[in-house]
């Protein structure tokens, strides 16, 4: 799963009218992103928060065997790739199979669960945080 689409053409524009500060703001602006996804993440063992990935220009494509509770050593190799972000293609992706279900709430009914979603994270993440950047923005 990744962020994409409508959101990319609406920072383009963002960039435009930034200017020379436009750099630091992607960044910021993805750095704001990438955290915000990690930290709304559901945690039970922690590898949920820990396979969120990113790239720049080119999305990963693997799973990690890692776990990450707080997302704050995810979140710090974000950081890293962040750094490049202006002027290319950001990703961020998490490739475990039930990645969708946290997402999109496609569950069977649990006791961590309420209609199929997770009881952390009812309306997702990703969806969610794009749209607290883009208010923030005003895109």
């Amino acid at each position: 799963m990744s962020a994409g689409g409508d959101f990319a053409l609406d920072l383009s524009k963002f960039a435009e009218k930034a200017g020379e500060a436009a750099n630091a703001v992607i960044s910021k602006i993805c750095l704001d992103l990438t955290s915000n996804i990690i930290l709304k993440t559901p945690v039970d063992t922690g590898r949920a928060r820990a396979n969120w990935q990113t790239g720049v220009n080119q999305a990963p494509s693997n799973e990690i065997s890692a776990t990450d509770k707080s997302g704050s050593a995810t979140i710090s190799a974000a950081a890293r790739d962040v750094q490049n972000a202006p002027g290319n293609v950001f990703y961020i992706t998490n490739n475990l199979p039930y990645i969708a279900s946290l997402e999109f709430g496609l569950y069977r009914p649990g006791p961590n669960t309420v209609g199929g979603f997770s009881k952390q994270a009812p309306s997702g993440m990703v969806r969610i945080s794009i749209n607290e950047i883009s208010r923030a923005l005003r895109l």
